[in-house]
């Protein structure tokens, strides 16, 4: 009865998600590919996850993830879209899925959640499991000139800005593209659009680059910029500017 429940408050995406997860299986050793595995929960108590990465010990890139669960449909759900989220990231922009990423990647509408509250716990024990494998990667070295994002998001409020004069350039761009990835990637892709970052003219004036649907779509140059540049205000800067790539347009 439970269960029952629980499915009808879940996403249609969720859903999908469930009943033909992607990446359900078992990883093999690989030459030249660390396998990393995180293993959370007890099949005793009836929730148990166990989420494995092939590393690629040249640049610390993710290459390959898969998920095995003994337990309820929702961390089913959460181990698979985490194995998803994590796939081409290196293990550094990996650790950053967050709950909220997690539920945005599912959702049917931006203003509904994908995932029930009563659920949260099975999203939290993937996100350890993820933690764990993530954990016995921190010695293999990052690409080249890779910047670490130099603010934790997962703790900064909405409002609490960043000190943004003190950063590098190259640390400004990494925390734009942060908060891209996390706060504004999961809704456009709703709409099978997306979003980056072509440049950053000054430390305030943010250029974007519209991918799929959303180099056609009127709302790109009216009300999706404008929510663009409402979420960097809100997480990066309060005067932050953002255009579109004018070839875009051109």
């Amino acid at each position: 009865m439970r269960e029952e429940l629980l499915w009808r408050g879940y996403s249609r995406l969720l859903k999908e998600r469930i009943t033909k997860p992607k990446a359900k299986g078992l990883l093999q050793p690989k030459e030249g590919f660390r396998l990393v595995k995180g293993e959370k929960g007890s099949r005793f108590t009836g929730n148990h996850t166990i989420l494995s990465f092939l590393v690629d010990e040249k640049d610390g890139v993710i290459r390959d993830s898969k998920f095995t669960v003994f337990g309820e449909t929702a961390l089913i759900g959460a181990s698979d879209i985490i194995a998803e989220l994590v796939l081409g990231k290196n293990y550094d922009q990996a650790k950053r899925v967050s709950r909220e990423l997690i539920d945005t990647h599912v959702r049917d509408n931006p203003k509904a959640n994908a995932f029930p509250d009563s659920v949260i716990s099975h999203i939290d024990l993937a996100l350890e499991a993820m933690q764990e494998a993530l954990s016995l990667c921190h010695d293999i070295p990052l690409e080249e000139g890779y910047v670490m994002t130099p603010i934790d998001f997962s703790h900064l409020q909405v409002g609490e800005y960043p000190p943004w004069e003190t950063f590098t350039e190259q640390e400004k761009v990494a925390t734009l593209n942060e908060v891209i990835e996390r706060d504004i990637q999961p809704y456009v892709k709703l709409d099978e659009g997306g979003v980056k970052l072509k440049e950053l003219k000054s430390s305030l004036e943010v250029v974007i680059e519209y991918e799929g649907n959303c180099t056609s779509c009127y709302s790109s140059i009216g009300s999706t910029l404008s929510a663009i540049q409402q979420i960097l205000r809100a997480r990066v800067h309060p005067h932050i500017i953002v255009t579109p790539s004018v070839e875009a347009w051109s």
